[in-house]
């Protein structure tokens, strides 16, 4: 967590960690179900949203993960929107997945 700088907010209010999952063709399920669990149990476990997370794709449309589970995400890694860290999560052969 970190101290909101933004306007709207009040002085010395924290916000949640903003972590960016771009998600690669291809990629595997599980590499993003373990890396949102634990930001997921941090919250259930504080009572309190510690971090937000959202899906990204190239362009923001529908992503297949290697087990052929079709991903809608919340947005484009191109749109405007601020991000703490992103996160890429790939699969085998990521190399071919992304150019």
């Amino acid at each position: 967590m970190r101290e909101n700088t933004e306007s709207q907010s009040s002085p010395g209010e924290l916000q949640p960690y903003r972590v960016g999952f771009l998600l690669i063709s291809n990629f595997t399920l599980v590499a993003l179900a373990s890396a949102i669990e634990p930001l997921r149990m941090a919250n259930q476990l504080t009572g309190s949203e510690l971090y937000t997370w959202q899906l990204l794709s190239r362009d923001g449309e529908i992503v297949k993960a290697s087990d052929g589970i079709k991903i809608s995400p919340d947005g484009s890694i191109t749109d405007n929107k601020v991000f703490d860290i992103v996160i890429v999560v790939g699969g085998v052969d990521i190399t071919r997945s992304y150019s």
